[in-house]
């Protein structure tokens, strides 16, 4: 490693001064550099990277060939790198508040070797002091949280790269805010049928496949027909381009297989029907309306809202997203394995993906309930519990008063018991 603790003879890294010891290696063409250094292990790491920069000079290595640019000249290579990312809108959208924080707080001209750990955190402060215009509320822990994730990204990318003189990712130290358990469960299932019910009929099997499926809005509105399989023992869906990149496949129950044959473009696309390789480009939209792929539907859908009595939760979460944890509870319900709704519904983190079950009150009681008549059912029956032991001797005892049995005599079926009892 560039960069060790020097331990003293306890075992313990030495100080002096009060400030950590370090021993500065670095190579470059082969010409060796070393330095003894003193303070925290950030600040060993910039000036490893100065080091660094002086030995390639040295050997005769411009910085032309390492660079070491601000993080508002980098993020044009960094985009580009990221091209093919889905979510690369969101990406920009994030970096627009950090270029903020950076000119407002007179950080725009910093290098990326001279960003430090506290630079980031004076972000995350800044950040939740922000009072959007939009929603006139502070920004939530859980946005700035990826914000943070993207300027992470951005380091870690730098740091990878041989284009850059960055060695060291000062995020890694800056942890991150745990988002706390969902205690919205999404939907009842009478809530779901009141909202498919009162629909519009173009949004009925959209609808209709959110529930049965936990896909995104945006996976769904995606949808294409060649990417929708109907086989001899059902049928399944192909999504080729989620939100984390991955490909999946969901099976499809026969609910949704109805509701998909009422759409207006199932069975047009002649490709299909001909079973011939096309793309995406040369097939038709699963759900559309009046033969146009449905785009926005927030009007519709806040009307099927207010039309199913619900308009008093519309506003609390996304309101298709309350689909996506309809789905994962009732198959948390009726005893589905995880694995197999994580893999079906496209989870990948099983932190995200427990978020929204850990708030099941009632079938948590069910479960501590049955644990309770499991050891109950198998205690031995030998054991009497010391409360109804010592109710049992004194209902006796005042039967013994009561039928003026004195002395008792030895024909009574309980004369040893009563010989027994304290204080006879």
């Amino acid at each position: 490693m560039p960069v060790r603790p020097v331990y003293d003879t306890a075992g313990k890294q030495r100080r002096e001064k009060g400030l950590l010891v370090w021993d500065i290696d670095v190579y470059a063409n082969g010409l060796r550099s070393r330095k003894r250094f003193f303070g925290t292990k950030t600040q060993a790491y910039r000036e490893e990277s100065k080091l660094y920069r002086q030995t390639l000079q040295k050997v005769g290595v411009h910085d032309q060939k390492k660079q070491d640019p601000t993080i508002e000249e980098f993020l044009p290579d960094y985009f580009s790198a990221k091209s093919k990312l889905k979510s690369l809108d969101t990406v920009r959208h994030r970096f627009k508040h950090i270029l903020k924080f950076l000119r407002e707080t007179g950080r725009s001209q910093k290098k990326l070797t001279d960003f430090t750990s506290s630079d980031v955190r004076a972000y995350i402060a800044w950040r939740a002091e922000q009072i959007p215009a939009n929603t006139k509320k502070p920004v939530s822990d859980v946005t700035i949280k990826r914000e943070v994730i993207q300027l992470k990204g951005l380091f870690t990318f730098a740091v990878r790269s041989d284009d850059y003189l960055l060695v060291y990712n000062c995020t890694d130290s800056v942890e991150l805010v745990k988002e706390a358990p969902q205690y919205n469960e999404g939907l009842s299932i009478e809530q779901y049928h009141k909202l498919v019910d009162s629909a519009v009929d173009y949004l009925k099997p959209l609808l209709v496949f959110a529930g049965s499926t936990g896909w995104r809005k945006s996976e769904m509105l995606q949808l294409r027909l060649r990417r929708v399989v109907v086989h001899d023992f059902g049928a399944y869906a192909e999504l080729e381009d989620s939100k984390n990149s991955e490909a999946r496949r969901t099976t499809l129950p026969p609910n949704v297989i109805d509701a998909l044959r009422s759409v207006e473009n199932w069975g047009k696309c002649e490709l299909c029907n001909k079973l011939a390789s096309h793309e995406d480009e040369q097939c038709l939209y699963v759900f559309t309306r009046y033969g146009k792929p449905l785009r926005d539907i927030r009007t519709s859908l806040k009307r099927a809202y207010r039309d199913a009595g619900l308009e008093h939760i519309y506003d609390s979460m996304k309101p298709l997203h309350r689909f996506r944890n309809f789905y994962r509870t009732n198959h948390a319900e009726i005893g589905t394995d995880y694995g197999v709704i994580m893999r079906e519904g496209g989870w990948k983190d099983a932190r995200t993906f427990h978020r929204y079950l850990d708030n099941r009150m009632k079938a948590r009681q069910e479960t501590a309930n049955k644990y309770a008549e499991f050891l109950e059912k198998n205690r031995d029956s030998n054991i009497v519990h010391l409360a109804k032991s010592r109710a049992t001797d004194e209902i006796y005892c005042q039967q013994i008063v009561n039928e003026r049995i004195w002395p008792p005599q030895e024909s009574s079926p309980k004369f040893f018991e009563i010989n027994n009892l304290p204080g006879w």
